[in-house]
């Protein structure tokens, strides 16, 4: 709108300028003539108002934050003892196109995956790493306006810890009379403990107690048994022990042995050694007891030698087996051994003259 007045004077002229000015006009003064231009609305009370941007649920770049959060499957077992872990998400209905997204997951708070969002309703995310113990996993969409609400979290635990183990029965060296030995011990409750044995290929498995105690039986076999005892957790960690176990007779008893055992009559003179280890009913070596050596050749007299024991051993050395008056056959050498309760032990070996 234009108004032509007359000429105003100065006073006045300058009241109408600040007036102009505070409704936001233009005021031309030209030759005394004062014009107001006013701005067309906008069909708007409040624009113009302000230098602010009208409010907006787009981010900067018109891009919105997705509005869903991504579901992470729950690892089944949630412990193990490798060190990656693969996670399976569960893609929800988002407002924004998943060729603008970024599927961000977080290992206890500090992003360790960014990956581009792809079609379908899950999407896979592999070689994730662990640390040892637990590890709390979320995870967020996130766009060129910023990420969006964090899923729910889940845990994961890498175990790669070995379970103690300690055997208590039976101990290293033992001597057991009985065809079997009882293996006791402490490990963590709850894992498998297998007991084999070596010499007869027994096995014997058990589950250890909530407190972590165990105890099995194992079948022996004659003389020493080698018992390898092994414990493994839930996830597969390790852990071993062995035992080596002499399986009484129940008896005492003697071992006797020919350095030679055959000689030809036409090579005689020949000379041989005799030795002997005894034996308590726990299978030890028995020390200081008496012991007398016979010597019966085919075609002479007996004669004898006496000896103690050392360590369970005793010895006849050199022995001198004559050519005169020794025929073809069989001559034997025999043990007797008088035992500390006084019961006398013998053993007999047998040697050939041809």
């Amino acid at each position: 709108m234009s108004v032509i007045r007359g000429p105003l004077s100065w006073p006045k002229r300058v009241g109408i300028l600040l007036a102009l000015a505070a409704i936001g006009g233009t005021v031309v003064l030209a030759g005394g003539v004062l014009t107001n231009h006013t701005p067309a609305s906008s069909g708007s009370p409040h624009s113009g108002a302000s230098g602010l941007p009208a409010h907006s649920n787009q981010p900067s770049g018109g891009t919105a934050v997705p509005d869903a959060a991504p579901v992470i499957t729950p690892p089944d077992p949630a412990i193990t003892k490798v060190a990656t872990w693969t996670a399976e998400i569960t893609i929800p209905t988002l407002s924004v196109g998943r060729q603008e997204l970024h599927l961000q997951i977080y290992r206890n708070g500090k992003q360790v995956r960014d990956v581009a969002v792809r079609k379908g309703a899950t999407m896979t995310v592999r070689n994730i790493p662990l640390r040892r113990g637990e590890n709390t996993f979320t995870a967020a969409f996130v766009g060129p306006g910023g990420a969006g609400p964090v899923s729910t979290a889940v845990t994961i635990t890498l175990d790669q810890v070995a379970p103690g183990l300690r055997v208590s029965a039976p101990a290293d060296g033992d001597v057991i009379n009985s065809p079997s030995a009882e293996v006791r011990g402490i490990t963590e409750a709850g894992v498998a403990v297998t007991v084999r044995n070596a010499s007869n290929s027994a096995k014997s498995e058990v589950t250890a107690a909530t407190d972590g105690s165990f105890q099995t039986i194992i079948e022996l076999g004659p003389g020493g048994n080698n018992l390898t005892i092994s414990v493994v957790d839930k996830v597969g960690n390790t852990a071993t022990s062995s035992r080596t176990v002499v399986h009484g007779t129940g008896k005492a008893d003697a071992q006797l042995t020919l350095s030679k055992d055959g000689f030809r009559l036409r090579r005689l003179p020949a000379t041989f050694d005799v030795d002997l280890l005894v034996f308590d009913a726990n299978g030890q070596a028995v020390d200081g007891v008496a012991v007398t050596f016979s010597l019966s050749p085919p075609g002479q007299p007996t004669s004898t030698y006496e000896a103690t024991t050392d360590h369970g051993a005793a010895s006849w050395l050199g022995i001198t087996l004559a050519r005169d008056s020794t025929e073809v056959g069989t001559g034997f050498v025999t043990a007797s051994i008088t035992l500390p309760d006084g019961f006398v032990l013998r053993k007999t070996a047998p040697f050939e003259v041809r």
